[in-house]
């Protein structure tokens, strides 16, 4: 399954993990424990200039737009796209951390598109949806199905830390001025509301800016530029490639 998902196995813990977001949609990253700098981790954005070298052997130069984990000061982990090698699980490993987390996907997509990464977590993000099992629910089972293929007891224990979720719909305000600026050619007002309502965006209309309501289902969307891609997805974007300026 793997294999025809393009995904390169690995060893039992990390095929595991990466099974797991196949068929849940979560990815996960697992950290040799014992090999953090400090035995506590914190999600943040780079600094700039920072550096890590990835799993695939890339050095990796970031700036504060990028979400990274780290601990002890040092970057560990490029958030939702790829680990580090100095984290990195071998077959010296006794001891490993799981992680299962929730990011930003605007941010993921822009670091994985600007560092010129793609990889099979940076997907998942980059087109996040509501999940059907929850953190707590992947997690478990990833923990369950790693007991299995142990030979010896297994000693766990789970951590949560999360935000409520937002309950009231965010309002992002796009104007028709902003959307003929970054296509590059004229779309009729009728053009873009029938794409609103197709999207079931509810929306309302003040002069030449709509202020569109973004379902709690789509979490992916927060800016104008996210509408803007929506948007364009629904148009077909082979109509306007030609002229697209850059969002």
């Amino acid at each position: 399954w793997l294999a025809a998902n393009n995904i390169r196995s690995i060893n039992n813990v990390v095929d595991i993990a990466n099974l797991v977001m196949l068929e849940s949609g979560q990815p996960l990253h697992i950290f040799d424990y014992d090999t953090l700098p400090e035995k506590k981790i914190a999600v943040r954005q780079a600094h700039q200039g920072e550096k890590i070298t990835a799993l695939n052997g890339q050095e990796l130069v970031l700036n504060p737009e990028d979400t990274i984990i780290s601990s002890g000061g040092k970057v560990i982990s490029l958030a939702g796209i790829i680990g580090g090698q100095a984290t990195a699980l071998t077959l010296n490993t006794k001891n490993i951390l799981i992680e299962c987390a929730s990011f930003n996907p605007t941010i993921i997509k822009k670091t994985a598109k600007r560092l010129n990464i793609s990889t099979a977590a940076s997907i998942f993000f980059s087109r996040r949806a509501n999940l059907f099992l929850s953190p707590q629910q992947v997690l478990s089972q990833t923990i369950s199905l790693i007991a299995d293929t142990c030979q010896d007891d297994l000693d766990s224990k789970t951590i949560f830390y999360y935000q409520k979720k937002r309950k009231i719909p965010l309002v992002v305000n796009i104007s028709h001025e902003f959307i003929i600026k970054k296509v590059g050619q004229s779309l009729t007002q009728q053009t873009i509301e029938n794409i609103w309502q197709q999207l079931k965006f509810p929306y309302q209309k003040e002069e030449n800016n709509y202020h569109i309501t973004i379902p709690l289902s789509r979490p992916d969307i927060t800016i104008p530029e996210d509408l803007l891609e929506e948007l364009l997805r629904i148009y077909d974007y082979n109509k306007v490639i030609g002229s697209l300026s850059t969002i």
